[in-house]
């Protein structure tokens, strides 16, 4: 037989763990002449089932219902499905928090502190900046595809001999691709100001002729008037 603090120790949980398990009806003592609770080796067995389930996330009402119904297979079947749904979601929570984080920590190493308005939700960022990288992308794919109508028009005219229209329509294509994928970036970038963190637009002659990097442009925050290297984003 076991008191309660032996079997406890037994089962690497506290007195009060067994005691509360007690009061719970999971756990059912014996009582000494001295009103002592006592337990036997079923109890440790039982004490265990119950916190095999508990680890697994099983409430104490869902224990008791498992561990007092050991023939309902159904309910707990039911039961393991209901918990894996709610451990999935949960997981899809967490992988969603873990690469919010990672975002916020990747904005921070990059520009010194967190670019954007974090009142309008970590997730609703990320997709602005992935809207941005594709933008981008599909700058560069269409810049490829102007040089190649261009200097594959030169190419044609000088190897070849040939008329120089075909050169003409090469600069035309170019020029028309060359001014679609400017006006477009244009179109869809404004800027985030480091010094009072208000995002604004400029006029297409600031915008063109200003400084920039990869990532941001030399501009003066319509704001503040402060001239900054400002953070570009995406605006739909």
């Amino acid at each position: 037989m076991y008191t309660s603090g032996e079997l406890a120790r037994k089962c690497n949980v506290s007195r009060r763990t067994v005691q509360y398990y007690d009061q719970c009806g999971l756990l059912t003592a014996s009582r000494t002449p001295t009103d002592q609770r006592q337990y036997n080796d079923a109890d440790v067995q039982r004490l265990r089932e119950i916190l095999a389930y508990r680890n697994l996330g099983f409430s104490l009402k869902e224990v008791k219902r498992i561990i007092t119904n050991q023939n309902s297979s159904k309910y707990l079947l039911s039961l393991i499905t209901s918990q894996q749904d709610n451990l999935t979601d949960k997981v899809a929570k967490l992988n969603q928090q873990i690469a919010s984080l990672d975002f916020l920590k990747k904005q921070f190493n990059k520009y010194g502190y967190f670019p954007g308005n974090i009142a309008e939700g970590v997730a609703y960022l990320m997709d602005q900046a992935q809207r941005l990288r594709r933008l981008r992308i599909k700058m560069i794919v269409i810049g490829l595809i102007l040089d190649i109508c261009l200097w594959g028009s030169v190419c044609y005219v000088v190897l070849q001999k040939a008329n120089l229209w075909y050169l003409g329509i090469g600069l035309i294509v170019s020029l028309i691709l060359g001014y679609y994928i400017t006006m477009t970036y244009f179109h869809h970038s404004c800027y985030l100001c480091p010094n009072c963190h208000s995002t604004f637009t400029v006029p297409f002659k600031n915008w063109f002729f200003a400084k920039h990097t990869p990532n941001t442009r030399h501009l003066k925050c319509s704001h503040c008037h402060q001239v900054n290297y400002c953070i570009e984003e995406f605006k739909k």
